[in-house]
């Protein structure tokens, strides 16, 4: 134990520190706490049990104020079966939920935009790649809005397909429920055609002139 004008040097192969009672650590300038050696682990964990709590906070106002960064490795979060991992806003309207539960069908994953009233106030973008979304067989993919809009951004055939392929049972279902003018399913091929092709009956139905 050295102390030094400039403050305090602990120089040796083990420091232990127990009490009874709470510690505090304060400093008023840059500060660190760091592993040096490879391969060596530091761990900071609240082992009692109960209603307790580890908690990391910063009063910075930086998009950075808080820093999780494994500079060759990864970062896993993980929790307790019905328990929740949350990242969210301080008010906690906006936010990014999982939901793990120790019943299968009950375990979900929620992306919550509560306040957000732009067009794009959830946005999922894939810049240089795509976009894959997968449902199991049996289950519903369910899209809904005020309007459903789709475009394609490539000059190719199919540029938006729509297909069946899995038995014989398929069908394919275009509905307007309540639509009453004469173009309430509008099909526009503004330079080109419109090709129907069927291996069977094509039926066309109007119940008025």
């Amino acid at each position: 134990l050295f102390p030094l004008a400039s403050g305090l040097n602990i120089d040796a192969g083990v420091v232990n520190i127990d009490t009874r009672k709470a510690v505090s650590i304060d400093a008023k300038e840059n500060s660190n706490f760091t592993v040096t050696e490879s391969g060596k682990n530091m761990t900071i964990s609240v082992a009692g049990g109960g209603a307790q709590s580890l908690t990391l906070s910063s009063a910075g106002t930086g998009t950075d104020a808080i820093q999780l960064t494994a500079n060759s490795g990864g970062i896993i979060a993980k929790c307790h079966d019905d328990k929740s991992i949350i990242l969210s806003n301080t008010t906690g309207n906006t936010y990014i939920r999982l939901n793990a539960n120790t019943t299968a069908s009950s375990e979900t994953i929620l992306l919550v935009n509560a306040n957000g009233t732009d067009e794009s106030s959830l946005k999922l973008q894939s810049t240089s790649g795509g976009i894959d979304i997968d449902a199991s067989a049996g289950k519903n993919i369910d899209i809904s809005g005020g309007q459903i809009l789709l475009s394609s951004k490539t000059d190719e055939a199919n540029a938006i397909a729509l297909t069946t392929n899995v038995g014989t049972s398929e069908t394919i279902v275009v509905t307007n429920s309540k639509g009453t003018n004469n173009s309430a399913i509008y099909i526009n091929s503004v330079l080109g055609g419109v090709d129907i092709d069927a291996e069977k009956s094509i039926t066309l139905n109007s119940k008025s002139d």
